[in-house]
């Protein structure tokens, strides 16, 4: 009896080593395979024009995003909400790369029709607001945040949605000019 104890006990270790290490090997799969998409998305982004978006400015100024990206600088756009965590954790990443890169616009553009306002921000930085759903419509995004990165060409370079996505999409942007 405590034989055929000991063995239930091994072959219960055995199977669940055996599941651990297929749930291992499916992760890294995985994670190769969203490597994959990630690299073809990036590859498609950079064919994206940036679409004239309406944009009315803190001052009551009516312009649209590709008029501010005509201004021979990348320009990066931070899409985000007063209602939304993320965006104000994304904030504190975002606002103090605004100070030190004076070669890139930054646009902080609200979607729920209310002003963003964020501690420290530049005083580079454009403030707008979007009515809401025109954004997420003409991008095709439904997570915030989201960050655009768009060329002197105002082509996207990046693009991503949600907090991991959007920090790497900054995280694209080239080093600044010595």
């Amino acid at each position: 009896m405590q034989q055929s104890n000991s063995f239930a006990q091994l072959v219960g270790v055995v199977l669940l080593l055996t599941l651990s290490y297929t749930l291992y090997k499916a992760k890294q799969d995985n994670a190769g395979l969203r490597g994959e998409i990630q690299h073809s998305a990036t590859e498609f982004v950079g064919t994206i024009e940036l679409p004239p978006i309406p944009l009315e400015l803190t001052g009551g100024e009516r312009t649209s995003l590709t008029d501010r990206c005509k201004a021979g600088k990348f320009l990066v756009i931070v899409v985000s909400s007063s209602r939304c965590r993320k965006c104000a954790e994304l904030a504190k990443r975002w606002v103090p790369l605004s100070h030190a890169r004076s070669d890139v616009q930054f646009v902080s553009l609200s979607v729920d029709g209310t002003f963003p306002v964020h501690e420290n921000m530049a005083e580079k930085t454009i403030t707008a607001r979007s009515a809401p759903g025109v954004v997420a419509n003409l991008l095709n995004f439904r997570h915030l945040p989201a960050v655009i990165v768009a060329n002197v060409n105002c082509r996207v370079t990046a693009a991503g949605t949600g907090a991991s996505s959007s920090l790497a999409a900054l995280a694209s942007l080239p080093p600044a000019a010595p």
